[in-house]
C-alpha cells in the first residue's frame, strides 16, 4: 500500500528531482519507505505504507527481464496466485505480493489483472516490449491518474503528484465542472484538470512508448448483470453471508491490529460484526463520528450498540466548526477535486483520530450500491408503480414491485417528502432514464443558480453522457440499471473520499463489501428477489440476521453521517462562506449568478448540499487554478 508516480518518454530526459518532488507531494500515502527506478525509458517511484506483517517491497524490479512493477493496495489472494506460478518464479523470493504479481506477469502477461482478488493499482514498465501498463482494480478503490502530454506519459496515485511531475500546469476542465454542477461528481474518465484522466475501474491503460500513438484504454472486467434463475433465495442469502465472511477474513489476514469506521448503519455494522468474529474483538477498534448540535446528526447510540455486541474497543469523535475554515482548504488540496457530500469533513476528523491507533481500517462503502440501499431507488420505483397501476401495464417483466407490495416500505421515505415534492413537480411518468437523471440532478433543487451560458461554454451535453452510461449494455431491469450506474459513477466519488481522508493520515482503507465475487453474485440475483417489495438491502438483512443486533436491522432512520450545515453556515461559518462565494474573484468566474448565490445563502437550510457544492468548487479554483 502506498503511492505510485512515474513518467515515461522515448526521447526526453527525466528530471529525477521532479520525481522526488512528486513523491513528496503524496508522502502521506506511504511514509514508511520510498524507492525510485530510472533508465532511458523514464522513471518509476513509489512510497510505501507498512500496514501489515507481510514483506512488501516498494517496487519489484526484474533487471534481467527488463520489467518493473509498482503496486498500491492489497492483494488478498497472494497464496493462490503464487501457486499459479508452480513455484517457478523468475524473480526474487516470490513471497511478497509485488514479487508474485511480477512473476505472474512473466507467465500470463497483462491478463494477470483478472486473477487478482483485492483492491490494487499497478504500474508495469516492460522495457523489452517498450510498453507501460497502468491497471486499476475492479471498482476503483485504489486511485490512479495519467496525462499524455507532448509525447510523455505522466501517472500517479494522486493528481497533485502529476502536477509536480509535469512543468506545464493544466487549466480547468469545463466538462468536468459541468458534470459537478449537475451531480457533484464528474462522469467517466474526466477530471477537473484538462488532459489529466482517471484510469477507469476494471480497466488498464496501455502505451507503446516506442510508437507515435497515444495510450489506449482497455476494459478487462465489468459486473455482468444477467439474472440467474437457477437458485433459490435461501441459496443467495447463504452465499452472500459466506462471501462477506470470507472477504472480511482476507482483508484482515496478516494484520495485527485493525480499526473499523462504524456509523451504526447496516453496512458498517455488518463489516464490524464479521471483523470482530474473525479476530480477537478487543483488538478491533471502532471509530464513530457524531455531531452534538442536534440529535438529527447523532446516530452514535446505534454504533455503541454494535460495538458492545461485538466487544470492540470503541471511540466517539466530535468534529467541531471551529476547525472548519482552516481544515477545509487542506482537505480540498488533499482531495485534488471537489467530490460529493459534506461528510468528507467529518470523515477526515475521524480518520485523524483513528490514525493514532491503527494503520488499517475497514469501511462499509459500496453496500448501498450493491445491496440497493439508496432511498432514490425506492422513489424511482414508487413512480413506476403508480404509472403501472394507473395505466394497467404492470407485469412481471417491467416492474419488480407493484403498488400494493411497495406500501410496507414507504415509511422509509418519511424524511424525503421534500425531495418527493420537488421530484414530482414536473416530468412525472417520463422515461425511466430521464427520471433517474432528474433524481440525480442537484441543479433541479435551485433555479437560477448557475450562469445560463456555463454549459454552452463547456461545449458538452451532460445529459447525453448520462444517458450513454445509464443505458449501456442493454440491461433490462430498472433497478439493475440504477445500481450499475451508481457503481460506475457516484460510488467512485464515495471511494475517492474514503481513500483520501484515510490516506491523508497514512491509514490503509479496506472495503470488504466490494469483493468481486460478492458483487457478481448480487448482480446475478433476479431483480424481483433482490428488491422484493421495494425493501432496501433485503438480501443483506437475511444474510446478517443473528450476527448484527436486531436494533440495527429494524432501524429506519439511517443518516449517512450528515454535517449540521444549516447550523454552521447560518452561525459560526456564515461570514466565512459568504466571503468566499461572494468575493470579487468568485463573481468574475461567472459560474454562479450573484442573485442565485445570495438566494442560496439566505435559504441554505433548504439547499445546504448545493451550497456545499458551490463552496467546494470555489475553494478548488482558489487552490489549484489561482494557486
Amino acid at each position: 500500500m502506498g503511492g505510485i508516480v512515474g513518467t515515461i518518454s522515448k526521447s526526453k530526459t527525466i528530471e529525477m528531482s521532479r520525481v522526488d518532488k512528486a513523491l513528496d507531494s503524496i508522502n502521506h500515502r506511504g511514509p514508511d519507505g520510498r524507492d525510485m527506478q530510472s533508465g532511458t525509458w523514464g522513471a518509476l517511484g513509489a512510497n510505501f505504507l507498512d500496514a501489515t506483517s507481510q514483506p512488501r517491497p516498494v517496487i519489484a524490479n526484474d533487471i534481467d527481464a527488463g520489467v518493473m512493477l509498482a503496486i498500491d493496495g492489497n492483494v488478498l489472494n497472494s497464496s493462490d496466485l503464487k501457486s499459479m506460478t508452480h513455484g517457478t518464479g523468475t524473480f526474487g523470493q516470490n513471497n511478497s505480493p509485488c514479487e508474485i504479481v511480477l512473476n505472474l506477469y512473466h507467465h500470463y502477461g497483462i491478463e494477470i489483472c483478472k486473477q487478482i482478488i483485492g483492491h490494487v493499482s499497478l504500474a508495469i514498465v516492460d522495457t523489452k516490449k517498450q510498453k507501460v501498463f497502468l491497471v486499476r482494480d475492479y471498482f476503483g478503490v485504489r486511485p490512479l491518474y495519467y496525462q499524455f502530454h507532448k509525447d510523455v506519459l505522466y501517472f500517479a496515485s494522486e493528481i497533485k503528484a502529476i502536477l509536480a511531475l509535469n512543468p506545464d500546469p493544466p487549466g480547468e476542465n469545463r466538462k468536468a465542472i459541468a458534470d459537478y454542477l449537475t451531480f457533484q461528481y464528474s462522469l467517466d474518465e474526466k477530471t477537473f484538470f484538462n488532459g489529466i484522466k482517471k484510469v477507469m475501474p476494471g480497466c488498464y491503460v496501455e502505451w507503446d512508448y516506442h510508437s507515435n500513438q497515444p495510450p489506449r484504454t482497455i476494459r478487462y472486467w465489468q459486473v455482468d448483470f444477467v439474472p440467474d434463475f437457477n437458485y433459490t433465495e435461501t441459496y443467495f442469502i447463504k452465499e452472500t453471508r459466506r462471501l462477506i465472511e470470507d472477504s472480511v477474513r482476507l482483508n484482515l489476514a496478516g494484520v495485527d491490529s485493525a480499526g473499523a469506521y462504524l456509523s451504526g448503519g447496516l453496512d458498517s455494522s455488518t463489516v464490524t460484526s464479521f471483523a470482530a468474529a474473525s479476530m480477537q474483538p478487543s483488538v478491533l477498534r471502532t471509530f464513530c463520528g457524531k455531531y452534538i448540535e442536534s440529535e438529527d446528526y447523532d446516530e452514535s447510540e446505534y454504533a455503541r450498540c454494535v460495538a458492545e455486541s461485538a466487544g470492540t474497543t470503541h471511540m466517539e469523535i466530535v468534529p467541531d466548526a471551529v476547525e472548519f475554515p482552516d481544515l477545509i482548504r487542506k482537505i480540498i488540496y488533499l482531495m485534488d477535486e471537489p467530490q460529493a457530500g459534506p461528510g468528507v469533513f467529518g470523515q477526515y476528523i475521524v480518520a485523524r483520530e483513528a490514525s493514532k491507533y491503527v494503520k488499517v481500517a475497514l469501511s462499509g462503502e459500496g453496500g448501498d450500491e450493491i445491496f440497493l440501499g439508496y432511498a432514490k431507488y425506492l422513489i424511482a420505483y414508487l413512480e413506476e408503480c403508480l404509472r403501472g397501476a394507473i395505466l394497467e401495464t404492470v407485469n412481471h417483466t417491467e416492474f419488480v414491485v407493484t403498488l400494493q407490495s411497495i406500501i410496507d416500505s414507504l415509511p422509509l421515505l418519511k424524511s424525503y417528502t421534500g425531495t418527493l415534492q420537488k421530484f414530482w413537480k414536473e416530468g412525472l411518468f417520463n422515461s425511466k432514464e430521464r427520471r433517474y437523471f432528474d433524481l440525480c440532478n442537484r441543479l433541479r433543487e435551485v433555479n437560477g443558480l448557475v450562469s445560463p451560458d456555463i454549459f454552452d461554454r463547456s461545449h458538452y451535453d451532460v445529459e447525453e453522457t448520462f444517458m450513454s452510461i445509464f443505458t449501456a449494455d442493454g440491461i433490462g431491469s430498472h433497478v439493475n440499471m440504477m445500481s450499475r450506474f451508481d457503481i460506475s459513477t457516484g460510488l467512485q466519488s464515495v471511494l475517492h473520499v474514503d481513500d483520501r481522508t484515510s490516506m491523508a493520515h497514512s491509514i490503509q482503507n479496506r472495503v470488504p463489501l466490494l469483493d468481486r465475487r460478492l458483487v457478481q453474485l448480487l448482480a446475478s440475483v433476479p431483480p424481483k428477489m433482490k428488491f422484493l417489495g421495494g425493501k432496501q438491502k433485503y438480501l443483506l438483512r437475511g444474510a446478517i440476521e443473528g450476527i448484527v443486533p436486531n436494533k440495527i436491522l429494524e432501524r429506519k432512520d439511517k443518516m449517512g453521517f450528515p454535517i449540521p450545515l444549516h447550523e454552521w453556515f447560518s452561525g459560526p461559518l456564515k461570514d466565512f462562506v459568504s466571503d468566499i462565494l461572494l468575493s470579487k474573484r468568485a463573481r468574475e468566474r461567472a459560474i454562479f449568478t450573484s442573485k442565485g448565490l445570495s438566494g442560496l445563502l439566505k435559504s441554505q437550510h433548504q439547499y445546504g448540499r448545493v451550497l456545499w457544492g458551490a463552496l467546494n468548487l470555489e475553494l478548488w479554483f482558489q487552490t489549484f487554478i489561482d494557486r
